[in-house]
C-alpha cells in the first residue's frame, strides 16, 4: 500500500497537468554525448581528455606516421644513391606531405643532398653544352627542370639558352685535350726530381757503358704510367675527361690523338681495379651514412640491416670496418 507522501506527490503531478497541460513538462532530451571528438596526431589542438583507448590509438597513429615518414626518407635516399634524382625528389615530396610540418631536420638534410647532387649534374650538363654536346646537355636539363629544387630554375634557363642558341661559352675539343695533357705534364714535372735521384744512384748494367755523368738514363715514363701515379680522385677525373673527349668529339684530331691513352687505361687491369675500389668506397660510404641516419632516429633494426649490408657487400672498405664496430655496439645494447 502506497504511503501518504507518495500519494501526495502523484496527486500534485496530476493536478499540475490538468491545470497547465503537458507543455509544462517538456519531452525528455537525449543524453549528451561526451568524448566523441576524433583525435588526429600531431595536429590535435584543444579537446576533451581522451579515454585510455583513445590515448592508445593516438600513440599508435604517431608511431605509424613516424614510421611512414622515415620509410619514405629511406626510399628517397636509396633513389639518390642510384642517381635517380627524379625518384628521390618525388619520395621527398611525399615524405613532406606525410610529415605535416614535422621532422624538418632529416627532411631538410635530404633536400640539401638532392640539391647537391642536382648541382653536380647541372655542372656536367654545362660541360656537355660547352663541348657542343647539345643533345646530352638538353636531356640532363630536362631531368633537372622537373625536380622542384633550386637547381630546377637554372636548368630551365639553360634549356632556353640552348634553344635560342645563346651558349656563348662553347669550348672546342682542344680544351679537353689541353686539360688532359696539362695534368700529365704536371705529374711528369713533379716526378722529375725522383727520376733524377734514381738516375744518379742507379747501378750500371755490366754491358752498358756510363755516359759523361757516369749514370745510365732510365726509360721515360709513358702517359699511362704517369696517369697511374696520380692521386686516385685525379685519375677518375682524368678518365672522365678522356671519355668525354674521345666519345663526344669522335671526328676531331684531339679525340683521335687521345684514344690510344683511353684504350690503354680501360684495358689496364690494375687501373680498373683501383677505380673499382674507389667506387666501392663511395658506395659503402653512402650506405653507411644511411645506416647512421636510421640509428640517429632510433630505428635500430633498419640501421643494423644497412650496417650488415655494408659489411657483406664491401668487406674491404673503411666503411665496413666502421660498420662492424657499430653492429657490435648495437648488439651489446640489445
Amino acid at each position: 500500500m502506497a504511503k501518504p507522501r507518495q500519494l501526495a506527490t502523484v496527486l500534485g503531478v496530476v493536478l499540475a497537468i490538468s491545470a497547465q497541460g503537458w507543455g509544462a513538462f517538456p519531452p525528455p532530451q537525449p543524453p549528451r554525448r561526451v568524448n566523441t571528438v576524433r583525435f588526429s596526431w600531431p595536429n590535435q589542438t584543444a579537446s576533451p581528455s581522451p579515454s585510455p583507448s583513445n590515448r592508445a590509438g593516438r600513440n599508435g597513429n604517431t608511431y605509424n606516421n613516424q614510421t611512414d615518414v622515415f620509410d619514405l626518407i629511406g626510399k628517397a635516399t636509396q633513389a639518390l644513391q642510384q642517381k635517380d634524382l627524379g625518384g628521390a625528389a618525388s619520395w621527398l615530396r611525399q615524405a613532406r606531405i606525410k610529415a605535416g610540418g614535422n621532422y624538418k631536420a632529416p627532411l631538410d638534410e635530404l633536400a640539401r643532398q638532392i640539391d647537391r647532387a642536382a648541382q653536380g649534374l647541372l655542372e656536367r650538363a654545362d660541360t656537355l653544352a660547352e663541348n657542343r654536346d647539345v643533345i646530352g646537355a638538353r636531356q640532363i636539363y630536362q631531368v633537372l627542370s622537373g625536380l622542384g629544387t633550386p637547381v630546377s630554375a637554372k636548368a630551365r634557363q639553360k634549356m632556353t639558352e640552348l634553344a635560342q642558341g645563346q651558349q656563348s661559352n662553347l669550348a672546342p675539343a682542344e680544351s679537353l685535350a689541353e686539360a688532359v695533357q696539362s695534368a700529365i705534364a704536371a705529374q711528369r714535372a713533379k716526378l722529375q726530381p725522383a727520376q733524377q735521384a734514381r738516375r744518379e744512384f742507379a747501378p750500371l748494367p755490366a754491358d752498358k757503358p756510363a755516359d759523361e755523368t757516369g749514370a745510365a738514363d732510365p726509360p721515360a715514363l709513358t702517359d699511362l704510367q704517369l696517369v697511374k701515379t696520380l692521386p686516385l680522385q685525379q685519375q677518375v677525373e682524368l678518365l672522365a675527361k678522356l671519355r668525354l673527349l674521345v666519345r663526344g668529339h669522335q671526328d676531331s684530331d684531339p679525340a683521335l690523338a687521345a684514344k690510344p691513352l683511353l684504350d690503354a687505361l680501360e684495358d689496364d687491369q690494375e687501373f680498373q681495379a683501383n677505380l673499382q675500389r674507389h667506387q666501392d668506397e663511395q658506395d659503402a660510404g653512402k650506405k653507411y651514412q644511411l645506416a647512421e641516419h636510421y640509428q640517429a632516429y632510433k630505428f635500430a633494426d633498419k640501421a643494423k640491416g644497412f650496417y650488415m649490408e655494408v659489411v657483406a657487400a664491401y668487406p674491404g672498405t673503411q666503411a665496413a670496418q666502421k660498420a662492424r664496430l657499430q653492429l657490435a655496439s648495437l648488439n651489446e645494447k640489445s
